[in-house]
């Protein structure tokens, strides 16, 4: 009996040391060049947002990781129950970060209709902003061009400015 209680004990044993020597392994060799972000969307027959995680890749500066988050806000929502936030056709001409403040220009495509986009104009800007923001807490501002001029909303004269305490 005693030599049946001191072997279940050493295989447990054995087992639960290979389990974490196989945790740690993997730990220690785990893909460190993607990290987790979150992306913001429309939610089906809803006025309201929703976020997405996508794993990305690390990039050497924070305005190619910015740049690298609005392409993929651009590309559109993996889960179909989502809408896109901007129109297909639209480009990221340039990224711009300075100061803690961000400059997007987009093509004029930004503004025109799609029936895949649930948002209205100044809607998109807003769940895009709370996209770059939540990922980015360190901006403080984001203004947004379209074909390299400012982009006057109705409620703003001197062009379109999110800031940081505006969504949470």
């Amino acid at each position: 009996m005693k030599i049946l209680l001191k072997k279940s004990i050493v295989i447990t044993g054995s087992l639960f040391f290979a389990v974490f020597a196989v945790s740690l392994i993997l730990y220690i060799v785990q893909d460190k060049t993607k990290e987790k972000r979150v992306l913001f969307f429309t939610v089906t027959n809803s006025s309201r947002f929703i976020g997405e995680i996508r794993y990305l890749q690390k990039k050497a500066s924070q305005e190619d990781g910015i740049a690298q988050i609005i392409e993929e806000a651009v590309l559109g929502p993996e889960n179909e129950k989502y809408f896109r936030i901007v129109p297909r056709n639209t480009r990221v001409l340039s990224v711009m970060l300075r100061d803690n403040k961000l400059y997007i220009d987009f093509s004029y495509d930004v503004l025109l209709y799609d029936r895949d986009v649930k948002a209205g104009i100044d809607e998109r800007f807003k769940i895009l902003t709370n996209t770059i923001i939540f990922n980015y807490p360190f901006i403080k501002k984001v203004f947004y061009f379209v074909n390299g001029e400012p982009f006057l909303g109705s409620a703003m004269s001197s062009g379109l400015v999110f800031t940081k305490g505006l969504f949470y």
